[in-house]
């Protein structure tokens, strides 16, 4: 059920990706701010050279780590927690290579990027495609006004 839901939430958003977004002055929606682009550290740890053995276990622990975070978010949500809230909750529990990632969307939430889309920036970066629709998701609830618990 929730690989569905993932998938629905996907066609929805490339549906929204594919027509440009209106606003009130009737153009298109306005970059990011600069603040939503991910920390120069972040950028250096995923830009450094990896060490094969050790990089394949830390990526291999953050990807099982991916469905509990789902999880924890999902709950924080369904039980009416604000989606900034319930990401830095995410992220206060998850294992510490995953707790990096979602400190720095959480970090990205705080200064304006609107926590779905922090966490789908991050998720981007960290190629963690169930992390990032599920952000994409979140910023599209938080954009549309719609219930963010049933597209998690």
């Amino acid at each position: 059920m929730t690989t569905l839901l993932l998938l629905l939430a996907a066609a929805v958003l490339a549906a929204f990706a594919a027509s440009p977004p209106a606003t009130a002055g009737g153009g298109r929606r306005p970059p990011p701010p600069p603040a939503a682009r991910p920390s120069a550290s972040l950028a250096r740890r995923m830009a450094s050279p990896p060490v094969p053995g050790r990089e394949a276990r830390r990526r291999q622990g953050i990807e099982e780590a991916v469905p509990e975070v789902l999880d924890v978010l999902r709950a924080t949500i369904a039980a009416g927690m604000a989606p900034g809230r319930a990401l830095q909750a995410a992220a206060e529990g998850a294992p510490p290579p995953l707790a990096a990632l979602l400190g720095e969307a959480v970090r990205l939430a705080g200064v304006g990027a609107g926590a779905g889309r922090a966490l789908a920036t991050v998720a981007r970066d960290a190629e963690l495609s169930e992390l990032m629709v599920a952000g994409e998701a979140l910023d599209l609830a938080e954009t549309t006004g719609a219930p963010p618990g049933p597209v998690l």
